[in-house]
């Protein structure tokens, strides 16, 4: 996180971080966020409040877009929460003044991490 704060607030090096993680055909959905209000986050708040909402939930549709439905048991919300895994935090030198993190990805009503999701799977 200290490498991030540098290469952003000294350095004007990182001006975006994308909050990614892959969908269940590989597929990286996700957030962009200003790197001061990443950081601001990650550094002010606990642990179990260090997630951003993510409204368009890829896990409630097949590969041509279509809704899929599941047995009540697996019902999902239309919001998922992403914790940001900040061991994965690292520059992307194919995107701009940008770095890229993955994010474990929960379910908005229980918080708990969503079995299918392929972060989860491995």
């Amino acid at each position: 996180m200290r490498k991030l704060k540098d290469k952003a607030m000294i350095d004007g090096l990182i001006d975006y971080v994308n909050i990614t993680f892959p969908d269940q055909y590989g597929k990286l959905q996700g957030l962009k966020l200003n790197v001061e209000h990443f950081i601001e986050i990650m550094e002010n708040v606990t642990d179990q409040e260090r997630c951003f909402e993510y409204k368009q939930n890829p896990f409630k549709k097949d590969i041509e877009g279509k809704n899929i439905d599941f047995e009540e048991s697996l019902k999902l919300e239309d919001a998922l929460y992403l914790r940001p895994d900040i061991s994965t935090l690292r520059d992307a030198p194919f995107l701009k003044n940008e770095a890229i993190v993955f994010a474990n990805v929960y379910d908005s009503i229980n918080e708990n991490k969503i079995p299918f999701a392929p972060r989860n799977i491995l």
